[in-house]
């Protein structure tokens, strides 16, 4: 005791530097795992920061630093298990508490994500895009004010789009990477507010490559070296550790989850919005050779038809059939957009189009492709008069069937010999 009847600090039992010690800072520790064997967070302790983050909203910015701060250190001293609690953490804050205190939150749980990115383990990453899921759930895009945050989330989306097209010769971090991406590509462009931000053509433009980098045969994804480095975005380091999941990123997963992503975007779309999808759409399949694959462009178009509104069917065909007119578009390309037109339209999806309007252009082709002398025209010849008997399967008014064959008997007395040679094949 001292001569006035005090104890002097640390008589008490309490470290002198706890009484110095912030209220929140205190909470979030005590989160945290201390004891030998202890995995996750402590439940009841992990209860009583929510309850204090509910009572007092405004604290939420402070907490939110401090994980942050306490992320990147732990991250620094590889504590894989405590940056894991500390996502937890975010996401037990971001569910739990109201969604308008995600707000408050929002620009530590961008800087968090944002540093387990870097790290050298693709399960945080994993963990990480698991945190950005849940807080794109509550993300508004249509209310963007905060500058920083706006470039903050910009960062991320570009990062996300890198990962799914990130290369190594280790398939099992690659598949990870890929999938890592894929969730948070799907939860970006799922949210509903999603085409309402003044970036949004931007972030399609990375989207619709990291989509269709996945819906590939596995081998062509494999290469050994490095990918190229993309403005705001990292390459990961490639880690050397194994886990029990490894087996289940599989191929046919990310390909599924690529699938996925690509309903989610076109799911959400209007018919303004549509337009802004299909053109990057497109001239990412030229640029890629997409289009020479007709099981692969079949497959697409399936995916596209199912996702996109019936009442805007007519928006897709439309784009298709003015991609057939691009002269720059080499003859195999041009036979692979007919492909398409005619998968969709031997589905039943043309019947929003006037079958008229459609045979008008295809017959307008083939009349085309009778003057050139390319080698490849009379596979293009070929689809084109596919394409036109597909708009004998699905009939979308009585007498359709005899205006088809009235037309065409029409163009045939018109045409030159070279044209009517190739429609009446």
């Amino acid at each position: 005791m001292s001569c006035c009847g005090m104890r002097p600090l640390g008589e008490s039992g309490v470290h002198p530097r706890g009484l110095l010690t912030p209220n929140h800072v205190a909470l979030v520790n005590k989160v945290f795992p201390t004891e030998a064997g202890e995995t996750g967070p402590r439940p009841s302790r992990l209860s009583t920061l929510v309850f204090y983050a509910n009572q007092k909203p405004i604290k939420l910015a402070k907490v939110g630093e401090f994980l942050a701060k306490r992320i990147k250190g732990d991250l620094s001293r590889v504590k894989s298990g405590h940056v894991s609690v500390g996502l937890q953490i975010c996401d037990s804050l971001m569910v739990q508490c109201p969604p308008t205190h995600v707000n408050i939150l929002a620009k530590s749980i961008m800087r968090i994500v944002d540093t387990v990115l870097q790290s050298p383990d693709p399960d945080l990453m994993l963990e990480a895009t698991k945190t950005f899921v849940i807080f794109n759930s509550f993300y508004t895009h249509d209310t963007i004010i905060d500058v920083e945050l706006t470039e903050q989330y910009s960062s991320l989306v570009f990062t996300f789009c890198a990962q799914c097209t990130y290369t190594t010769t280790d398939s099992i971090v690659q598949n990870k990477l890929h999938q890592s991406g894929l969730r948070a590509i799907q939860s970006i462009s799922g949210n509903d507010t999603f085409f309402l931000n003044p970036r949004a053509a931007d972030y399609i433009s990375k989207i619709i490559p990291a989509i269709l980098a996945n819906l590939h045969e596995e081998g062509r994804l494999i290469t050994t070296s490095p990918p190229p480095q993309k403005k705001g975005a990292r390459a990961p380091i490639v880690p050397m550790r194994t886990t029990l999941t490894d087996d289940l990123f599989t191929h046919p997963l990310q390909q599924q989850s690529a699938i996925t992503s690509l309903g989610a975007l076109l799911s959400n779309t209007n018919s303004k919005t549509l337009r802004m999808v299909l053109e990057p759409l497109w001239a990412e399949m030229d640029a890629k050779g997409e289009w020479r694959n007709d099981a692969h462009v079949a497959f697409i178009m399936d995916e596209i038809a199912a996702a996109v509104a019936p009442q805007y069917h007519y928006i897709l065909l439309g784009s298709l059939v003015e991609r057939v007119k691009v002269t720059a578009l080499a003859s195999l390309d041009r036979r692979g957009v007919v492909v398409g037109l005619a998968v969709l339209v031997s589905g039943g999806n043309g019947s929003s189009v006037a079958a008229m309007e459609l045979l008008e252009a295809l017959v307008g082709q083939i009349h085309e492709a009778s003057a050139r002398q390319e080698a490849e025209n009379t596979s293009l010849q070929g689809a084109l008069v596919e394409a036109v008997g597909a708009l004998a399967i699905h009939l979308a008014y009585p007498t359709q069937l005899s205006d088809l064959v009235g037309f065409l008997v029409n163009r045939l007395v018109k045409e030159d010999a070279a044209t009517r040679s190739i429609l009446c094949s």
